[in-house]
């Protein structure tokens, strides 16, 4: 009989510094695997960010946000001894309702959303530094490298009305995620 491995463990340990800056450690089985320092605005929206991982790569982004405050987009940059490439952007485009309705990732993916009108988004844990949509997503579409993939959600609440589990099929993957939430 083969033993099934435990799965990795990954926790996530943030550091507020300051009004306007944080820190976070993500530890993959009790080791560090990726330091990002957030940056924000003056609306407390993410601004910037700077990342270095265990390989000994290094990112940063910068947001960037239209007058409603919506992200539109997102630069991603590569830094190294030689200086700072650009490596992708991410447009997005939004609805009536200001839920992102389609991600484009200028090396040719997309993500294209669809929501439960009749269910609001109420997931509210810690603080948010990106404005959140105003419905649960029913369904993210990726196109890109190969064929679509369509991740459905579907939601579970407790008495409160608080969400306790998010979980979602995809086309063409015999498998479901599951994310459960405890107060």
């Amino acid at each position: 009989m083969t033993a099934i491995p435990e799965p990795a463990i990954v926790k996530f340990v943030y550091n507020y510094t300051s009004g306007n800056t944080l820190s976070l450690d993500l530890y993959n089985s009790n080791t560090l695997s990726i330091h990002e320092n957030f940056w924000l605005n003056s609306a407390s929206h993410l601004d910037s960010t700077f990342q270095y991982n265990d390989e000994g790569d290094s990112t940063t982004e910068k947001y960037i946000y239209n007058s409603s405050g919506q992200l539109v987009k997102e630069k991603s940059f590569m830094y190294n001894s030689l200086g700072t490439t650009e490596d992708y952007t991410i447009d997005y485009t939004y609805d009536n309702s200001g839920n992102v309705t389609q991600e484009n990732n200028s090396r040719g993916s997309s993500v294209t959303y669809t929501y439960y009108t009749d269910l609001p988004y109420t997931l509210n844990i810690g603080l948010n530094f990106q404005p959140q949509p105003k419905y649960f997503i029913k369904t993210a579409t990726s196109t890109g490298s190969g064929s679509p993939q369509t991740a459905t959600h579907f939601y579970s609440f407790d008495s409160n009305n608080r969400l306790i589990q998010d979980s979602a099929t995809v086309t063409g993957v015999d498998a479901i995620a599951i994310k459960t939430y405890t107060y």
